[in-house]
């Protein structure tokens, strides 16, 4: 396609956003080949074009765009055809190209020294304990193995930072919590995920999702993000033990949960009731039948009745009874009271 027919392609819209970015140094380094950087506001993109005559062989820019003509390409397309194709020989001379535009604060950060930077820094976390949060969270290189007390910490250190003694909280807050512990949860994950045929795995798991929940009953809000977070996270889990290759871990792992929930009085059944449910519904048929096949003993099993559990976990059980053809065996469980 060559350079007009691509331009006839731009939309209103695009035309419109095309004129609002500034190209800067287009040049032909060789034969062809053009360069140029492209500002839009506080960022710069790197854009270059190979061209055949008119024909266009290739576009490339750093703003990430992977569909079609981005408005920056689009931008220096533009500048090409109205200064033409032929750039004088002058032009042609490699030269250096300035460096991208940067923001003043970037600038700024460059020209301090390291103790000037350490120092304000210092201030600025007696201020922002949030930050403070984020800063040990990030750049802490001090734990390889995770252990449950280590995530305990992390967790009470992160609830204390952004909320401190406050009974209620606002979205943003909640957020702010939410954004600090996936920094420090990243390299627990990644923990969790190489050591996922090991108890240590579930125990951390666990008590991310207690201490939260703790949490999330302790303030007053009107956010869902907590809600959202059980579900990802939970989802997160279960898709990373059903993933494991040894399915006999696999297959005692489940059974551990259903023991804990059918069995014991355990501190984490509104953990193990929504695992279960994941767990469930990502597996393929093979390992839905494993998971039935655990679930009829542990229901029969069981001193609970319908009414230890919430509707939603309890409809789910009567789904897998339906489907796998147990429930006449397990209808005492779902008997309603009199």
């Amino acid at each position: 396609m060559n350079i007009q027919e691509r331009l006839k392609q731009l939309t209103a819209k695009e035309k419109a956003q095309i004129k609002a970015v500034e190209v800067r140094e287009l040049d032909e380094e060789d034969a062809g080949h053009f360069v140029a950087f492209v500002d839009e506001g506080e960022e710069t993109y790197d854009v270059q074009i190979h061209l055949d005559d008119q024909q266009i062989k290739q576009l490339t820019c750093d703003c990430g765009t992977t569909s079609g003509l981005c408005i920056h390409q689009g931008a220096v397309l533009l500048q090409i055809t109205q200064k033409g194709l032929k750039v004088a020989p002058t032009q042609l001379v490699k030269k250096s190209r300035a460096k991208a535009k940067q923001t003043v604060s970037t600038v700024l950060v460059q020209e301090q020294s390291k103790e000037v930077l350490a120092q304000w820094l210092v201030e600025v976390f007696k201020k922002n304990k949030t930050l403070e949060q984020q800063f040990i969270v990030t750049f802490s290189q001090e734990k390889v193995d995770y252990t449950v007390e280590y995530v305990e910490e992390i967790m009470q250190q992160t609830f204390k930072a952004v909320a401190g003694r406050r009974k209620t909280l606002e979205g943003v807050k909640i957020k702010k919590i939410l954004d600090t512990l996936a920094i420090a949860f990243e390299p627990v994950n990644d923990f969790i995920t190489v050591n996922i045929d090991k108890p240590i795995a579930y125990e951390l798991f666990s008590k991310i999702m207690l201490d939260i929940q703790a949490f999330d009953r302790r303030i007053s809000h009107h956010s869902k993000k907590f809600t959202d977070f059980y579900q990802s996270y939970s989802t997160w889990f279960a898709l990373t033990l059903n993933n494991t290759q040894n399915q006999s871990v696999w297959q005692e792992q489940v059974k551990q949960l259903m023991h804990r929930v059918f069995i014991e009085n355990s501190n984490t059944r509104t953990v193990d009731t929504v695992l279960l449910k994941h767990i469930y519904d990502h597996v393929n048929l093979e390992q839905q039948k494993d998971f039935a096949f655990a679930l009829q003993p542990s229901v029969l099993q069981t001193t609970h009745t319908r009414y230890d559990f919430k509707m939603d976990f309890v409809s789910f059980i009567r789904d897998v009874a339906l489907t796998h053809d147990f429930y006449e065996e397990v209808y005492p469980f779902f008997a309603i009271k009199d």
